[in-house]
């Protein structure tokens, strides 16, 4: 044992431990020990204990009563016991709406520790819990059996969870086989659990044992091969304040069916095969459930409020169209991508044109490049009214040809009259006049001008014809010369 040259005191056998008692450094690293370490002496507040390069380690036991801060196990591989039973430490309260009185209780870190089957602590509470690489054995001589409340767990072992009120973080990772009780768990801050293998949910879908509030956010992510429990029910959860994400599950039924509010949103993506239960969601920030191979995504019938969905897949029409039946407000975009090719958008269209929908992007039949309606079945035809308008047009149309034509055929008779009643007048005058200029031009018809008179057209369409006297004409004009002129 060193004399704390570096501010640690280094244990390697249990000569070290017996003379450690007091903390004038307040740190103590265990290295390179083996066997059993037992600190018969050690008393007073300690801030760290940690245990290294220590594989053949077997026992380690601290016999009087001490306060600690951390206690860090790192491959310790032979290790089969730890006993701190007369550990003196503070409690951490649950104080409600996700906070937590600051004590100073224990952090308790152990990886690597495959041998580890009995952990004896006198403590329900702890800052941190972190057990990895620890044996799966869940009883009352393991910890954390009397554990109430913790600022975190995270563990891939089967704990011992019976009398865990409130935690603040909780992820649960790699596990198999586990039957977890969460029966008083009544609030966790974010809630994750992955790849995890046979895990059992029954202790969160009991719905006799009263809500459960997850402050922050709640991840399921199955990640390995194994296969999970075929129901993962979370029926006991009432509000997230967050996040949903449910990612890369396989061959399950997940329900949430006491969920009503989401602070952010759900988010379920790339799981094949798999049900989904949220038909009490009231209220969430954004919807997106993508690429879920196999898989019906679930109806919205209580939903109210939301700011953008977007759904791509194969959507549950059972009940009709209309995805979200009470649906009040959809602020931003609602976009949906249906994999079936069947869907009908026209009840989402009806809820845009009703200003209830901002936005909307629907690739289904009746996805409003017509006139909307409520019918849910597309129409195979005209409708009546548009037949009715097309014969009153026609009608028009052919009643507007037959009166231009009948102007038309008016218009030229009452010419051709006015023509030959000019023609008539022009031979009566000549008739009456036999003394006139015989030479005079004719009327009647279209011929070159001989320069001793001159047609001229009135604004009435009348022609008639003007006396006038022979005018000099041009040198460059041919005239009639008089007889025997040469």
């Amino acid at each position: 044992m060193s004399d704390c040259p570096s501010g640690t005191f280094t244990i390697t056998n249990q000569g070290d431990a017996d003379r450690v008692n007091t903390s004038p450094c307040g740190i103590i690293n265990i290295y390179r020990a083996k066997g059993r370490l037992n600190f018969t002496n050690l008393t007073g507040p300690w801030e760290t204990i940690s245990v290294s390069s220590s594989p053949e380690l077997e026992r380690l036991e601290f016999a009087q009563s001490f306060s600690l801060n951390s206690l860090h196990i790192k491959d310790a591989t032979s290790l089969n016991t730890l006993s701190l039973q007369r550990l003196i430490g503070e409690n951490i309260s649950y104080i409600g709406n996700g906070s937590y009185t600051d004590n100073p209780a224990l952090n308790l870190n152990i990886t690597n520790a495959p041998e580890l089957i009995a952990i004896y602590i006198n403590t329900t509470s702890f800052r941190n819990l972190e057990l990895l690489g620890v044996p799966a054995v869940a009883n009352d001589a393991v910890v954390p059996a009397e554990i109430v409340t913790a600022l975190s767990i995270y563990t891939d072992s089967c704990l011992n969870t019976y009398r865990l009120e409130a935690v603040g973080d909780l992820r649960i990772v790699g596990v198999v086989n586990c039957n977890y009780q969460f029966l008083n768990l009544k609030s966790v801050g974010n809630l994750s659990i992955a790849n995890a293998a046979n895990f059992n949910t029954y202790p969160f879908a009991d719905v006799t044992a009263g809500s459960l509030i997850v402050n922050e956010s709640m991840i399921l992510d199955k990640e390995a091969n194994e296969e999970p429990h075929p129901d993962l029910r979370f029926d006991r959860v009432s509000r997230i304040g967050k996040d949903l994400n449910i990612t890369s599950y396989a061959n399950v039924a997940v329900s949430f069916d006491g969920l009503v509010d989401i602070g952010t949103s759900i988010v379920v993506s790339n799981n094949t095969n798999c049900t989904f239960n949220f038909d009490h969601v009231s209220s969430a920030l954004n919807l997106f459930l993508l690429d879920n191979i196999d898989s019906t995504l679930p109806l919205f019938p209580e939903l109210e409020t939301v700011e953008n969905v977007h759904l791509r897949g194969y959507i549950d029409t059972s009940t009709g169209p209309n995805i979200f039946p009470v649906l009040t407000l959809a602020r931003g975009t609602v976009l949906v991508e249906p994999w079936n090719s069947d869907f009908n958008c026209s009840a989402l269209v009806f809820l845009k044109n009703n200003n209830k929908i901002n936005n909307l992007i629907c690739n289904g039949t009746d996805n409003g490049t017509s006139i909307p309606t409520m019918s849910l079945t597309r129409p195979d035809g005209l409708t009546l009214g548009a037949k009715v308008g097309i014969g009153v047009g026609s009608g028009i149309l052919g009643l507007g040809v037959i009166l231009a034509l009948s102007w038309l055929i008016l218009h030229f008779q009452r010419r051709l009259k006015s023509l030959e009643t000019a023609r008539l007048k022009g031979t009566a005058v000549n008739d009456e006049n036999p003394a006139e200029d015989v030479n005079a031009p004719q009327t009647t018809g279209m011929e070159e001008a001989d320069g001793t008179g001159i047609i001229r057209e009135k604004p009435d369409d009348h022609l008639i014809e003007l006396r006038v006297k022979e005018p000099e004409l041009p040198e460059d004009h041919l005239v009639e010369l008089p007889a025997g002129t040469t």
